[in-house]
């Protein structure tokens, strides 16, 4: 065996390497019909556009490509990095595959030069992961709407006993984050922090609006949440709503509460003239109502996700009939990335209209971006950004 580089012609058998993979063994810890959905981001095209913004790794046995591994950048950050697509052929499980490739790319440049590293984590993968060092973030240890543990590693933290090391981390983690926001908020600013500085303080008394008119970083949404007394567990977007409503009305929101009121949601009988509730929730009472009427076939993609989620009061006929345009409108578009992953939709488009620009260009134009107000969407404009260093 041997771990290289991964190269453009690579795509095809890393795409059918990770579709089978997906198929055999993550489907043991998720439904079918998710999985078929994650297989529809993990064609050739989805793995050429990853491998354009991360280091991406292949492992050969005699010529055939038997896994595969990528670190990036994490939203951007120099000083952060991820863990993306590690992925080992269901019969070269077990026997050190997986171990080469993390031991690879925890050698790569995007490992030694960040401070902390992070891993979306399927079930399957999670103790794996663990082994290395990787922990809960957060010390949640739940995986998140999208289906994943959130796992997270430090670099250049002192040695310890192995017990004691968790708490450790948490303690380290706490500090570190509560210094770099309230240093991003309020300390020196380089050149390419300045234009974040410029955005609306993160605080009470700010406009909702206006907070959803700007881009803050997760650990600035976590920060917010410590100081007011918020749930500091789930995804960036419910990090987001939950910010807006407390902003809008001062109430703090318990996940508790958002259970209870799922399930009263739930027992509620579905019809076609029913309405949609608000904070709608992809329950499997609402599969079994949708699949009744859309065929076994029917899932909870994206796109539908969010439109069930935006509009709360429109009956479930105007559901059925925004998932069959949504399938449609699939059918004629290119593979998009969830809103959660701004940075990623970026980099892709950056560099769909900028072939031969490095990776360096497309962060500033990134960071630039991300401080001007409305959307965090690419646009040729953005190019000014280079004309600024």
């Amino acid at each position: 065996m041997n771990i290289r580089r991964f190269e453009q012609q690579d795509a095809e058998a890393v795409s059918a390497l990770v579709i089978k993979t997906i198929r055999i063994s993550n489907v043991k810890d998720y439904p079918a019909d998710l999985m078929e959905e994650v297989v529809k981001s993990q064609q050739p095209e989805n793995i050429l556009e990853r491998a354009g913004w991360t280091h991406m790794y292949v492992v050969e046995d005699d010529g055939m490509i038997i896994g595969v591994g990528a670190i990036g950048p994490y939203w951007g950050k120099e000083d952060e990095s991820s863990l993306f697509t590690i992925f080992v052929l269901p019969e070269y499980q077990g026997k050190g595959v997986g171990r080469l490739i993390m031991e690879a790319l925890e050698k790569d440049e995007f490992f030694l030069r960040a401070k902390r590293i992070e891993i979306p984590s399927s079930i399957t993968g999670c103790q794996f992961y663990r082994h290395f060092g990787y922990d809960y973030k957060d010390g949640i240890a739940e995986v998140d709407d999208e289906h994943v543990y959130r796992l997270e590693k430090f670099r250049g933290i002192c040695k310890i006993g192995r017990n004691s090391i968790p708490q450790c981390v948490k303690v380290i983690k706490t500090s570190f984050m509560t210094v770099a926001y309230k240093f991003r908020l309020h300390g020196n600013k380089t050149v390419k922090e300045q234009a974040m500085a410029d955005r609306p303080e993160l605080k009470k008394g700010l406009d909702s609006n206006i907070f959803r008119s700007y881009y803050y970083l997760k650990e600035e949404l976590l920060g917010f949440c410590r100081e007011n007394g918020l749930p500091v567990s789930g995804s960036k977007t419910q990090l987001t709503e939950r910010i807006a409503h407390f902003l809008d009305t001062g109430e703090v929101l318990l996940p508790a509460a958002e259970s209870r009121k799922r399930s009263a949601a739930d027992s509620t009988p579905i019809t076609m003239d029913g309405k949609i509730g608000e904070n709608f929730v992809c329950s499997e009472v609402h599969r079994a109502f949708f699949k009744e009427h859309l065929g076994k076939s029917f899932s909870f993609n994206v796109a539908f996700q969010k439109w069930l989620k935006a509009n709360g009061g429109k009956t479930y006929a105007d559901a059925i009939e925004a998932y069959r345009l949504i399938i449609e409108e699939k059918k004629h578009s290119k593979t998009g990335i969830d809103s959660q992953f701004e940075y990623n939709t970026y980099i892709r488009d950056f560099f769909a209209d900028n072939k031969g620009s490095s990776l360096g260009d497309a962060i500033k134009c990134w960071k630039f971006k991300k401080s001007l107000k409305g959307h965090n969407r690419y646009e040729p404009s953005d190019l000014t950004a280079l004309d600024k260093e």
